[in-house]
């Protein structure tokens, strides 16, 4: 069986990765490699799936990648459409197209 060693993020580090995708939702300026956020579904009802491409993703595990995104969405979007919320991935830019998503005019 293949051993996986995986960083585990610091507490701060989660506060200011949330508080950093909180002002990339809510359109604050932010000199930092700024996060691409792809929301797909419908505004009013249904799932929602939520896709944050970022840098800063490199190291941290799948788990905490959406931890990150979800405590974001908490304080941004109404409880409603928190439960809509069906997958909340986040990907660095070389993981991104193997999704299906492609960035050549968002990333350099």
């Amino acid at each position: 069986m293949p051993v996986e060693w995986k960083k585990r993020i610091k507490p701060s580090e989660s506060r200011d990765l949330v508080d950093r995708l909180v002002a990339e939702w809510r359109g604050e300026k932010n000199p930092e490699p700024k996060p691409y956020v792809i929301i797909e579904g419908d505004e009013k009802n249904g799932p929602l799936h939520i896709y944050v491409v970022w840098d800063e993703w490199e190291g941290l595990s799948m788990e905490e990648r959406s931890r990150t995104i979800m405590d974001a969405f908490e304080k941004v979007e109404s409880q409603e459409n928190q439960y809509r919320v069906t997958i909340a991935m986040g990907l660095t830019p070389e993981e991104a197209p193997r999704m299906g998503i492609e960035l050549s005019q968002h990333f350099s």
